[in-house]
């Protein structure tokens, strides 16, 4: 539980049971302190058993770590990506998603090709990512998206393979933009000469880091030299050309990094090139020739 949360705890029975105590001993209103002692006793109970429970949350957020369910490839809504898995069905892409174990094992996903991590609310433990550095080396895919929300979540597994994300801030354009909304802005920096790129002419990212360690990984797609990195209340890096898209060989598989997830929503994948993106980058991890993809998973892990 924490402290912070412990304080109000503390602090919100004293006053009760303070004034409870003030009223019968100094304005002889035995009645009113007699109801407000046991509303103070109630308070402390409810408070502790509210306490419990979101400690016991916290301590089990790995069997749902997708935030309300945005980026789910299970959500219809406008935030969701059921769209994305469509369109990758549609490709004969066979989709899943973690439903009922909530910890990450080799032995979960050695039964698939891809593992995708969108949107998340939580950390990873050492032996999760353990579990994902060794299905990348024994020949897996891995796409992590991270955001401007959830960097911080993904640096511990992103830094296992020498990369991270920019945390506390997101990239911003004032004219390349989707409807003067600058933290949509117009990704046109696009290496086409990458097998995976070549199709793609601009993607939006959508509430977007950067990433600012690039390690072995090759860096396919930046932003260009007039976007910035807004940090609420520090000054902006204006320094621009932030590195948002990469990717790598890893042992005997590939992993993508990219500095945004919303590209994919149901709201914003029918954009220009969105999510023909997407489907670039997983036909690049599962190393698809365009025949034979029936037996190939992708795995949401949102």
């Amino acid at each position: 539980m924490p402290l912070s949360y412990s304080l109000i705890i503390f602090l919100g029975w004293l006053i009760l049971a303070l004034i409870g105590n003030y009223c019968s001993e100094n304005l002889k209103k035995e009645r009113v302190g007699n109801f407000i002692l046991p509303i103070a006793a109630l308070w402390l109970i409810a408070a502790i058993v509210y306490g419990v429970y979101l400690y016991i949350k916290e301590e089990t957020r790995l069997y749902s770590r997708g935030w309300r369910y945005e980026c789910a490839i299970s959500n219809h809504k406008i935030y969701g990506c059921s769209d994305f898995r469509e369109a990758l069905e549609d490709n004969k892409f066979l989709v899943s998603r973690i439903a009922i174990k909530p910890i990450i094992s080799y032995e979960t996903l050695q039964k698939h090709d891809i593992l995708v991590i969108l949107r998340t609310n939580g950390d990873y433990s050492s032996a999760e990512i353990d579990a994902i550095e060794k299905f990348v080396k024994e020949g897996g895919g891995l796409l992590l998206a991270s955001g401007c929300w959830d960097a911080i979540f993904k640096n511990d597994l992103a830094k296992r393979f020498g990369v991270r994300f920019a945390t506390g801030g997101q990239i911003c354009h004032s004219e390349n933009c989707y409807q003067d909304q600058k933290m949509v802005p117009e990704i046109l920096e696009i290496d086409r000469t990458d097998e995976m790129l070549r199709n793609i002419q601009k993607f939006y990212m959508v509430n977007g880091t950067y990433i600012t360690e690039i390690g072995q990984s090759k860096v396919v797609a930046s932003s260009d030299d007039d976007a910035w990195f807004e940090i609420p209340g520090e000054k902006p890096d204006t320094s621009g050309h932030f590195p948002v898209l990469s990717k790598m060989e890893y042992g005997k598989g590939r992993v993508v990094f990219i500095g945004s997830y919303y590209q994919w929503s149901n709201d914003l994948g029918r954009y220009p090139d969105n999510e023909q993106l997407g489907l670039d980058i997983i036909k690049w991890l599962a190393r698809f020739s365009g025949e034979t993809s029936n037996n190939l998973k992708t795995f949401d892990q949102t």
